[in-house]
C-alpha cells in the first residue's frame, strides 16, 4: 500500500471515529501484498542473490496493485493517475533486471510468474486509466568486458618442531596472498548492470603457503644451587732503583706471592646443564704480596786489557840410565857418563786485566843446551868373568851427524861395553833409568858416546893389568 493511500485511510478512520461510527474498513489489497512478500515452499530459491531480486520485485508488484485499487476507487485523483503511469515504466525496467539476474531453475520459474502478474496488473492499470495496454518499451541492453583483480588467499600448514617449547608457535614461512585477473562480460539494461558472466580467469601471482612450526618440546626443569670456589689473586709488581747494582741488572728483592679469595656462586641448571652463574658473595682469604724488583743503575766498568811478551830460560833435567854388566861383581856400580842439565828458551805472552795478570800462553820453546843423560853399569855376577878381548872392542857407532846443542834431536842408546868399567864420581841429582836390555841410544849425543867408549877401553886395560900382576 502506498503512503498516499495510508494517509487517506488514516484520515477516513479519524473522521469516522469523530462521528461515532464504528471503524470497520476492509483493505482488500493489504493481505495480498503481505502474502506475496514470501514465496511459497514450492518456490524456494537456493541462491540468496536471486531470492533477493524475486522478493524485491514481488513487493513492488504488490505496491503497484494497491495503487491501481486506489485509483479505481477514486478516478478523480490526479496524483494517483500520474503515479500509475510512472510505475508502469519503472516496473518494466525492474522486470528486465530480475530476468537477467536469475539463473537457477527455481529463480527462473519465479521470474516467469512475476512477469505474468506484471502484465496482468499493467492491463488493469491501463483499463482504469482509460488506455489500451501498450506494448512495453523495449529496454536498452548493452554488454561490456570488465577486468578485475582479486586476491587469492594463501593456505596454512603446521609442522611439529621438537626444539621449540611446547605450546610455542613460530612462523617458519610467512604466507603471501596470490593474485588473479578475471575478465567479466557484463550486461547492462538501460544503464543498469543486470548480468555478469566470467569470461576468463588468470593467476598472475601464486600464493605462498604459510608454514607454522608448533613446538612439542617439554618445558625444561630449572634448579638452582650454591657453589663455593676459590680463585687466585695476582700480585702486583714494583721496581726500585739500586745504584750498587750494575746497570741492566734486575734482582728480586721481595718475591711476589699470589693471594686467594673465596667466591660463592648461585648456579642455575636447566635440565641438569649449567645455564647461568651469578656471584653471591666474595671474600679475600689471603692477601697477595707485592713483588719488589731492584733495577741496577750503576754504570758498567770497562776493564783495561794489555798483553806482553816475556822470554825466560828453563833448566832441562837429565835422565839416569842403569845397565847390567856381567863383568862387574854383584853390588858393584860404575858411572860411565856424568849427567848434565840442559837449558831451553821459552817465549810467553802474558795478559793483564787492569794491571793484574789474568792469562799466560806459551808462544815458542827453543832448546839451547840439550841435557846429557847419566849412564851407570851395575854388577850382577857372583864371580868376575873373563873380559872381552880388548884387541877387538865393541865398534861404536860412528856419529856422522853429531847433535847440535841448540837443536837437540832424538837420543840414541850407547853401544854395549865389554869388560870392567872404571868407577867415576856419581852425581845424585838426576833420575835413574834402569835398562837391562840395551844401552841408551846416543847417536845424537857425541860427547856422551866418546866418554863411554874411553871408559870402556880403560876398564878393559885395567882388568888385564891386574890379571898379569896376579
Amino acid at each position: 500500500m502506498s503512503r498516499k493511500k495510508l494517509i487517506k485511510l488514516g484520515i477516513s478512520v479519524l473522521a469516522l471515529n469523530a462521528l461515532g461510527v464504528a471503524a470497520h474498513y476492509t483493505v482488500p489489497n493489504v493481505i495480498p501484498t503481505v502474502l506475496a512478500e514470501t514465496p511459497g515452499e514450492d518456490e524456494e530459491i537456493p541462491d540468496a542473490e536471486e531470492r533477493k531480486l524475486v522478493v524485491n520485485f514481488t513487493n513492488k508488484l504488490n505496491e503497484f496493485e494497491g495503487d491501481i485499487q486506489a485509483y479505481e476507487d477514486d478516478p478523480s485523483d490526479e496524483d494517483m493517475k500520474a503515479l500509475l503511469e510512472d510505475s508502469i515504466n519503472e516496473l518494466a525496467t525492474e522486470l528486465a533486471v530480475v530476468k537477467n539476474g536469475v539463473k537457477s531453475p527455481e529463480g527462473q520459474a519465479s521470474a516467469a510468474k512475476l512477469e505474468a502478474r506484471y502484465n496482468a496488473l499493467v492491463a488493469r492499470a491501463n483499463a482504469a486509466l482509460g488506455k489500451t495496454t501498450p506494448t512495453p518499451p523495449t529496454p536498452t541492453e548493452t554488454t561490456k568486458e570488465v577486468t578485475e583483480t582479486e586476491e587469492i588467499p594463501f593456505t596454512s600448514r603446521e609442522e611439529k618442531n621438537a626444539d621449540l617449547p611446547e605450546g610455542t608457535r613460530n612462523i617458519k614461512t610467512p604466507g603471501q596472498k596470490g593474485e588473479k585477473t578475471i575478465v567479466y562480460t557484463v550486461t547492462y539494461v538501460d544503464g543498469k548492470e543486470t548480468k555478469r558472466e566470467k569470461k576468463s580467469e588468470t593467476v598472475t601471482k601464486q600464493p605462498v603457503e604459510e608454514v607454522v612450526e608448533v613446538g612439542t618440546k617439554k618445558a625444561p626443569v630449572v634448579t638452582t644451587s650454591e657453589v663455593t670456589g676459590k680463585e687466585e689473586i695476582p700480585f702486583t709488581k714494583r721496581e726500585e732503583e739500586n745504584a750498587d747494582l750494575p746497570e741492566g741488572t734486575r734482582n728480586v728483592k721481595t718475591p711476589g706471592e699470589k693471594g686467594e679469595k673465596t667466591i660463592v656462586y648461585t648456579v642455575t641448571y636447566t635440565d641438569g646443564v649449567e645455564t647461568s652463574r651469578v656471584v653471591k658473595s666474595e671474600s679475600v682469604t689471603k692477601q697477595p704480596v707485592e713483588e719488589v724488583v731492584e733495577v741496577g743503575t750503576k754504570k758498567p766498568h770497562v776493564p783495561v786489557v794489555t798483553t806482553k811478551k816475556v822470554e825466560q830460560t828453563l833448566e832441562l833435567p837429565y835422565k839416569v840410565i842403569r845397565k847390567e854388566n856381567p863383568a862387574l861383581a854383584k853390588g858393584e856400580e860404575r858411572r860411565v857418563i856424568v849427567g848434565k842439565k840442559g837449558q831451553a828458551l821459552i817465549v810467553e805472552e802474558i795478559t793483564y786485566t787492569d794491571g793484574v795478570e789474568t792469562g799466560r800462553k806459551e808462544l815458542e820453546r827453543k832448546v839451547l843446551v840439550a841435557p846429557v843423560d847419566e849412564f851407570i853399569y851395575y854388577g850382577v855376577a857372583e864371580k868376575p868373568v873373563k873380559p872381552v878381548n880388548p884387541v877387538n872392542p865393541v865398534n861404536p857407532v860412528n856419529p856422522v851427524n853429531p847433535v847440535n846443542p841448540v837443536k837437540p834431536g832424538k837420543q840414541e842408546e850407547p853401544a854395549k861395553p865389554a869388560g870392567k868399567v872404571v868407577a867415576l864420581d856419581r852425581p845424585a841429582t838426576s833420575p835413574v833409568v834402569e835398562n837391562k836390555q840395551a844401552l841408551p841410544n846416543t847417536g845424537e849425543q857425541g860427547t856422551g858416546f866418546l866418554a863411554l867408549l874411553g871408559a870402556t877401553v880403560l876398564s878393559m886395560f885395567g882388568f888385564l893389568s891386574r890379571k898379569k900382576k896376579g
